[in-house]
């Protein structure tokens, strides 16, 4: 009955935060609505919070005897039970503190290890719809669009980088990039081969590869920009190479559209990445 007591409590206290925020917002819009005064706005905001906090600090005051009464009959009970089980009171107490530590180490991973914590969520078989990778290496930092049609990755094999840590972090190369895309299969979106086009620097080292995905085929145009010296400004590294990829339609299967920005070392794991994939219904 104390403990079922302790939940209600607890739920009327939650209640009554929810209510007053509830109030203040549509004090608020009703106020936008009618009169849009930002001071007015403001006034009611603030009143809103104060009301609000007011509340739950007297319904605290009013209930906070049995709260140490039933605080006190709990750690009685508890230092009882701890007396006669000595031995699982200490794992417990172990196991509290180690749960202690797990937000501190689900931070600690997302920010030294992004890419590995990135793969959690995004993971290769849910990377873009209608195709699954069979390789996708812990090194790759990966985000996706809303509409999970359009994923991207950053990643570099160089340095501490190179075991999953974040490149940012690590590195002071700039990392490579690939976005992935899809497309219905009478939609194709094809890359061409590329134009020489002197604003965005000339074409040199021309390459293509192509090789089959399943059923259907994969074209890659390989290659790197000449910058002038007034054209580049650091922005895109002259050593870096451009790779842009695209199914071939057969009318059957989604499309496919890759692109890769990044250094040279890097290919040969992109392109190990794409020859792991294939398409599914």
């Amino acid at each position: 009955m104390r403990h079922l007591k302790r939940l209600v409590l607890f739920l009327a206290e939650a209640a009554i935060l929810a209510l007053g925020f509830a109030v203040t917002v549509v004090v608020i819009k009703y106020q936008i609505a009618t009169i849009d005064d930002d001071d007015l706005n403001l006034v009611a905001w603030v009143s809103g919070l104060v009301l609000t906090s007011f509340g739950f600090w007297r319904f605290r005051r009013f209930t906070r005897g049995w709260k140490l009464e039933y605080e006190v009959i709990n750690w009685m009970a508890y230092r009882q039970w701890r007396q006669l089980n000595p031995l699982r009171a200490r794992c417990i107490r172990i196991a509290l503190r180690c749960l202690l530590c797990v937000p501190a180490a689900c931070a600690a991973l997302a920010l030294f290890a992004l890419p590995i914590a990135s793969q959690i969520v995004c993971s290769r078989s849910n990377l873009v719809p209608h195709y699954r990778f069979s390789f996708m290496p812990i090194n790759w930092l990966i985000g996706q669009s809303e509409s999970q049609t359009v994923a991207s990755a950053l990643f570099r094999n160089h340095g501490a980088a190179r075991y999953g840590l974040t490149p940012v972090w690590f590195n002071s190369p700039l990392p490579s990039s690939v976005t992935f895309s899809t497309t219905d299969p009478y939609s194709p979106s094809i890359f061409d081969r590329p134009t020489m086009d002197p604003q965005a620097g000339t074409i040199a080292d021309l390459r293509k590869t192509e090789f089959k995905m399943g059923a259907i085929l994969m074209q890659c145009w390989q290659y790197r920009r000449q910058y002038r010296a007034n054209l580049n400004n650091g922005v895109n590294p002259p050593n870096f190479w451009e790779i842009r990829c695209s199914t071939q339609a057969n009318g059957n299967d989604f499309n496919l559209n890759v692109f890769f920005f990044g250094a040279p070392e890097d290919i040969e794991v992109f392109y190990r990445v794409l020859k792991g994939a294939h398409p599914i219904q």
